[in-house]
């Protein structure tokens, strides 16, 4: 009997002892995630107060100016970039102009033939 009750001892303190190291794994596990919580908190909020800073700075004088000018002139670049190589065939007036130079196949593009210079021959005039 004696045994029986140390073994069942034994059993029940090795069950505590699993228990209370699952407790505090997950008091551990709990804390790692309010603590990653917290950071996150603290980076959106960061995040938000330099999204701020910069909305002002873009929206105080000439750096909001400078800015709103970079834009426009790179979104238009690159629309007008992508307008000359989006269609399969393009007239470009010569091999100079920005048409050409700024198609990446250059074997679509149309180029005008030049026109034969045409000698006009006048007929004399009568004169009566």
């Amino acid at each position: 009997m004696k045994a029986h009750k140390f073994i069942e001892e034994k059993a029940r303190l090795k069950a505590t002892q699993i228990a209370l190291n699952k407790l505090n794994e997950s008091q551990q596990w709990i804390e790692a995630e309010q603590k990653r919580s917290e950071l996150r908190s603290q980076r959106s909020q960061q995040f938000r107060v330099n999204l701020i800073h910069f909305a002002r700075w873009v929206g105080s004088g000439w750096s909001g100016w400078l800015v709103y000018l970079g834009s426009f002139v790179t979104v238009s670049f690159i629309a007008y970039a992508v307008g000359i190589n989006s269609p399969s065939a393009i007239a470009c007036p010569n091999t100079k102009s920005y048409c050409y130079l700024l198609r990446l196949n250059k074997n679509t593009v149309v180029l005008p033939t030049p026109k034969p210079q045409l000698q006009k021959l006048q007929k004399p005039q009568k004169t009566k």
